[in-house]
Order: structure tokens, then C-alpha cells, then sequence
């Protein structure tokens, strides 16, 4: 395991500004839209029904796919066979959860406009602006092409508001404090010197030398020592050799304690002194930081909100809400199959 792995707690990636907003939904919320990962594809054929009807409304085939797809895509993540009758129940389930959440959005006029689609869009494509980058965000959310993956945001955003909606109406709220704590953040590099483990064989320093080589570092960047250069000279992480020690953007919660602690307490431009963490000492440069009385963050801070109000409801309150929906719908099994 590569040491920022450790440091970053095995944090999820951090995508830039607004876009988190809705990838979050793109990739997480698959049980939902039936997209997400294609790490396997079935090579049992297309599902052709119908399979079952929710208050009148039958399920498309191309619905039940998605979650007979996705329904696949979990159970092989996690190495379990199951036979396809099971899948297929579990699939179901799925699609059924996704029809009443659908009857939800019609009855309640919940919709995306083209606006938000085209605003969002956009901002992916200043995120990923290169063809790679584009090319594997469309492998990665499941997308044939750009026209797919705009269908793709525009549900996602409907999503969105559902959950807004239905949080709205059971009275959550967010803090400002959790929109801080969520979305200020800083990108930095750093300069590791690490400190070997008592009683082991692995490579490192002891803690004095380790502290004393962190300190003669930090002296020559105080006399004007280019950071990046003495980085790529001195850093014992192998993540960010031959990158002068850059580990991107992150937010709080990411990083080990210490390590963030004097990451957002550093004003952007400055060096920190040596800093003791678990792995050893770190020299941190903070490149850029998004702070609450930032016009960035202050821009998008509405957008931060309705994400984690959506969160908040999804998390705590989404499966209780189905449920309820579920025991006052009328649904009918279509396929014999499934009876």
C-alpha cells in the first residue's frame, strides 16, 4: 500500500469544485439509475418482459436492465455467485424501488431544466478536459457517449431534487458548519521523511535522524530552496516523487489528524514546519485553498447545501421512505417467472 494511501484513510478521490455535487449521484446512487462501473457485463442477454407494474405504471425493459446489470455488477464486486433466478429477483426489487421513486417525480412535477443540465455539463468539461480524462469519466459512469452521459446527468439531477424535496418536507437541514466541513479545501504538496518502525526491517529512519533530516530540509526552504526540486530530491513518498510532492486537492476527514490540522491552518503560498505523524515527518506546502469567504466557495455554496441535504435523506431517511411508498402502491408481478 502506497503511503498517501494510509495518510488519505483510504478517502475516496476528490473531484473538483461543483462537480462533486452530481458525481456523487452518478456513481453512488446506482441502485437508483443503473449506471456506475462496468467491470462486468452480462453475457446473458436483454431482459425482455414486462416483469411487474407499479400503481398501473409498467416497468420499461430498459429500467429493469439497469438494475439487473447493476444487481449483477454488485454481487460480482464482492466475488458472490448466485444463480441467475436469484439475480433476477434481487433485480426486481430494484426496479421496483426505481418505478416508485419515478411515479414520485412525475406526481410531484419534479424535473431537471436544460439550464442545469448545460451548467453542470459544463463544468465537467472543465474538470476533465482532457480526451483521456473525458474518455475514462464516460467508462467510469457507464456512458456509451456524451449524449448518453447528459441523459445520464439529467436524471441524476431530477434525483436530486426528489431528495431535496423529500428532505425539505421531513424538516432536515444543513448546518453551515457541515457545508464548511464538507467542502473547504486545500491542495498541497509535501516532502516525507519517514520514520522506520521499532523492531522492524522495513526502510526508514529512526526518529531522531528522521527529525533532524526534516529539520535541514525545512532550513533550506526557509533560504529560498525551490520546493518541487527539493521534493523530488528528498521525499520518501513514492506517490509523490518525480511530482514534487503533490498530493491534489483534498477536503477535512481525508487526511490523518496532524497532517490536516497544519494543512488548513497554513495560508496558501506557505511551508509548515516538519510535522510528526504515524509515517514520519512532513514538510506541507499548501499550493491553493477554497475557504468559506472565498467567492468560489460562496458560488457554489447553494449547490454544496442541496447535496448534502440529498445525502442526508438518502442516508438516514431514503430506504424508510421506499418502504412506506411500497406498503401503499399497488404492484402486480407481470412475468410468471418472478411469482
Amino acid at each position: 500500500m502506497g503511503t498517501m494511501t494510509g495518510i488519505r484513510k483510504g478517502a475516496k478521490r476528490y473531484l473538483k469544485g461543483i462537480v462533486l455535487v452530481l458525481i456523487v449521484a452518478l456513481l453512488a446512487g446506482g441502485f437508483y439509475l443503473g449506471i456506475g462501473n462496468r467491470q462486468y457485463q452480462s453475457s446473458q442477454g436483454l431482459y425482455k418482459g414486462p416483469s411487474a407494474s407499479v400503481n398501473g405504471v409498467k416497468i420499461k425493459d430498459e429500467d429493469f436492465n439497469r438494475a439487473l446489470n447493476q444487481t449483477r455488477n454488485e454481487f460480482y464486486q464482492y466475488g458472490a455467485a448466485l444463480s441467475e433466478e436469484l439475480i433476477h429477483s434481487f433485480a426486481l426489487e430494484n426496479a421496483i424501488n426505481n418505478q416508485i421513486m419515478l411515479n414520485a417525480q412525475k406526481d410531484m412535477k419534479i424535473a431537471a431544466s436544460n439550464a442545469e443540465v448545460n451548467a453542470f455539463m459544463d463544468q465537467m468539461h472543465k474538470a476533465y478536459d482532457t480526451e483521456e480524462e473525458w474518455s475514462m469519466l464516460l467508462y467510469q459512469t457507464g456512458a456509451g457517449s456524451e449524449r448518453e452521459l447528459r441523459g445520464m446527468v439529467r436524471e441524476s439531477i431530477v434525483y436530486l431534487n426528489l431528495l431535496n424535496t423529500l428532505a425539505k418536507e421531513k424538516g432536515l437541514t444543513v448546518e453551515e458548519q457541515e457545508i464548511i466541513d464538507a467542502y473547504q479545501s486545500v491542495d498541497a504538496s509535501h516532502i516525507l521523511i519517514r520514520v522506520k518502525a521499532a523492531g522492524t526491517d522495513e526502510e526508514g529512519h529512526t526518529e531522531a535522524e528522521a527529525r533532524q533530516l526534516a529539520n535541514e530540509i525545512y532550513e533550506q526552504l526557509k533560504a529560498g530552496a525551490d520546493f518541487v526540486a527539493l521534493a523530488n530530491e528528498k521525499t520518501e513518498d513514492p506517490s509523490g516523487q518525480g511530482k514534487g510532492g503533490a498530493l491534489g486537492t483534498f477536503v477535512r476527514g481525508q487526511m490523518v489528524p496532524e497532517f490536516e490540522e497544519a494543512a488548513f491552518a497554513l495560508p496558501a503560498g506557505e511551508i509548515s514546519e516538519p510535522v510528526k505523524t504515524t509515517f514520519g515527518y512532513h514538510i506541507i506546502k499548501v499550493n491553493n485553498r477554497v475557504d468559506p469567504e472565498s467567492e468560489e466557495f460562496q458560488s457554489k455554496k447553494a449547490d454544496y447545501e442541496k447535496n448534502l441535504l440529498a445525502q442526508k435523506f438518502e442516508g438516514e431517511h431514503l430506504n424508510t421512505w421506499i418502504e412506506e411508498q411500497r406498503s401503499q402502491a399497488t404492484i402486480d408481478i407481470l412475468d410468471p417467472a418472478f411469482r
